[in-house]
């Protein structure tokens, strides 16, 4: 294999030592990379890749749009990115159709198992819990390669310990005589690195080399435990989440209505002491509802039976099973 750096002209700081924390950014909160950890270079399957300065006032990242020239059949930026994840179009006019990426978030975790999440205000580190956990967050692993990373990263007051820095690496295949790439011109995106590469076709493997937990999804339908059954005294009812939740992401009415995120939110089990109809979907941060549940209850009339009045109330409630599922 034989690789080649591509000068860039380098226009942002995003790098900053213990001894001037202001130095650079890559938030508008002042985290930054830890100069004392950043490489002059790195060689993920063996593309040697030149970075920029990580001294104290220097430029080490590239925010507006560049065109290298002289490709070589392979070519391979190095980004790293500002905020969440997300795909973006890469445009060049030598190419008939657009490449598609996935921007991955510079620090947070690149993977992790089902995260169990507990009623811990105060976030000790040393925590005990004593009460069953508050919700169950699906595991998850981001697949862009890895081609260095930091144990922390810095801000304007300390070492962010545990909370990672990464620098990703993207490989595009281009056709022949390509002579130039046009980087993305977007804000989130910081282009670190550009190198040129000539190596044989690698053979793909057949399936993934590790557990993607591509089925730990989100799915399943909340559970009303009294659907379907009668009770002759007014009772608490409660309601179930599915496997994977968060607090307070239950939502629920009691007319029938389709509940939204305005809906009250269920955390403890409430009294139906009248006739309700009740409506519970999981509602995520970003608004999406899931499957709708219902079941509804009534109050029975009890006929004249001894001394007792004629048409009193009978405390007994009869529910029904799944009305709806949307």
């Amino acid at each position: 294999m034989s690789s080649k750096a591509v000068p860039l002209a380098y226009d942002m700081d995003v790098v900053s030592s213990r001894a001037k924390r202001d130095d650079g950014a890559m938030t508008v909160n002042g985290g930054a990379y830890p100069a004392e950890l950043f490489p002059k270079q790195t060689r993920p399957r063996r593309v040697k890749f030149q970075l920029g300065s990580a001294a104290d006032g220097k430029i080490t990242s590239l925010l507006h749009m560049a065109k290298p020239s002289n490709c070589q059949p392979e070519i391979s930026p190095r980004p790293s990115a500002g905020g969440g994840g997300r795909r973006y179009n890469k445009p060049d006019s030598n190419w008939r159709d657009r490449a598609i990426f996935q921007r991955p978030d510079w620090t947070g975790y690149i993977g992790q198992w089902d995260n169990r999440l507990w009623n811990n205000p105060a976030q000790k580190q040393d925590f005990e819990p004593n009460q069953p956990p508050i919700g169950l967050v699906p595991g998850f692993i981001k697949r862009t390669p890895v081609a260095w990373f930091a144990t922390h990263h810095n801000t304007p007051q300390r070492d962010a310990y545990y909370n990672y820095s990464y620098l990703f690496e993207l490989t595009y295949d281009l056709p022949a005589g390509t002579k130039s790439l046009t980087l993305p011109d977007n804000s989130k995106i910081r282009v670190f690195a550009v190198s040129m590469a000539s190596e044989p076709n690698a053979t793909p493997s057949a399936a993934p080399l590790y557990d993607t937990l591509a089925d730990h999804q989100p799915s399943g339908a909340p559970i009303i435990p009294q659907a379907g059954k009668k009770f002759d005294q007014a009772i608490a009812v409660t309601l179930i989440a599915p496997l994977y939740h968060r607090p307070g992401d239950l939502h629920y009415t009691l007319d029938g209505s389709d509940p939204t995120a305005n809906s009250p939110a269920f955390d403890q089990p409430f009294m139906a002491e009248d006739t309700v109809k009740v409506a519970v979907a999981q509602i995520d941060e970003n608004g999406n509802v899931g499957s709708i549940v219902r079941a509804s209850s009534r109050y029975m009339t009890l006929p004249r039976h001894g001394g007792q009045c004629a048409g009193r109330k009978k405390s007994e409630l009869t529910w029904s099973g799944f009305l709806q599922a949307a």
